[in-house]
């Protein structure tokens, strides 16, 4: 005998993962004693980035997130009503900008945000795929903090001519870890602006582009 088909609804949503000063936003649902991350459907003729930063502001009522990253996308399955729902989500690292961080607005009455660190937000988020979504988030803000670090002391080094009792190799190593094309920078910098091509050779040799 065939079993009968289950309906089936596909939708996709967007979301943040929300940082102020190293700690993590979360949504205290307690009418369905849930703990959630910022999320919701992407309106028709909306982008995933405007509906995350839309569905944030709604939702935690914290209107001044900006996007620092994308953290990709999951496909969520989960049964609802009867039905079988089928769920593309894309996630995005956010920050609040300084004067945003007190600016909070009143979000859905059903939501209370809540500031909490990156461990305990995984442990109290009900939903796997959410906290993925923060493990990823952690990931990203990691990475974003040694760029920053990194962007920083080479920019110093830079401006003091520290950077030139570096050997070269190592120099070139620090700006492509700081998201900089190496051989340009320290060509402009004047570092050996009458060999560019035992620059280029010295880049390759570093791993670099």
């Amino acid at each position: 005998m065939t079993e009968p088909r289950v309906a089936e609804r596909r939708y996709d949503a967007a979301g943040g993962v929300v940082v102020r000063a190293g700690l993590v936003l979360v949504l205290r649902r307690p009418g369905r004693g849930e703990v959630r991350l910022p999320k919701g459907h992407i309106d028709p003729g909306e982008s995933a980035p405007e509906a995350a930063l839309r569905e944030t502001q709604e939702e935690s009522g914290y209107g001044s997130a900006a996007i620092v990253a994308d953290l990709g996308e999951q496909i969520v399955r989960f049964g609802y009503k009867g039905r079988r729902v089928v769920r593309s989500e894309r996630y995005f690292l956010m920050t609040l900008d300084t004067a945003g961080q007190s600016a909070q607005q009143a979000g859905e009455e059903q939501f209370e945000p809540q500031w909490t660190t990156w461990d305990d937000a995984i442990g109290v988020l009900t939903f796997e795929p959410e906290r993925e979504w923060v493990r990823r988030g952690r990931e990203a803000w990691q990475h974003r903090e040694q760029v920053g670090s990194l962007r920083g002391r080479l920019t110093v080094a830079l401006s003091t001519g520290s950077l030139f009792t570096y050997g070269l190799v190592r120099a070139l190593e620090m700006a492509a870890e700081a998201g900089f094309d190496g051989v340009e920078v320290l060509v402009d910098h004047r570092w050996d602006t009458r060999q560019p091509v035992y620059l280029r050779r010295l880049a390759c040799q570093a791993g670099m582009p």
